[in-house]
C-alpha cells in the first residue's frame, strides 16, 4: 500500500478514472475562473471516460491562511 501525502507543483490535481482529461483541461484553462475550469474538466472526463457521468456537484472551503 501507498500512504503518501503530496502537494502538486502545479497547484491542482485530479484523481479517479477521468483524471487524464481533467488534468489536460485544468492545464489549458490556467487563469480562468475556478468554477468554469472545474465544470470544463468534468465535462471532458465525462466525454472521454464511460465511467464518469454528471450531474456534478462542487463544494468549496475557505482558503487556508499562510
Amino acid at each position: 500500500m501507498d500512504y503518501q501525502a503530496g502537494e502538486s507543483a502545479t497547484g491542482y490535481a485530479a484523481i479517479g478514472c477521468g483524471f487524464e482529461p481533467c488534468l489536460g483541461v485544468l492545464y489549458a484553462t490556467r487563469g480562468q475562473a475556478p468554477r468554469r475550469r472545474l465544470q470544463a474538466a468534468m465535462e471532458a472526463a465525462q466525454l472521454f471516460n464511460a465511467a464518469v457521468r454528471g450531474p456534478f456537484a462542487f463544494a468549496s472551503t475557505p482558503k487556508a491562511a499562510k
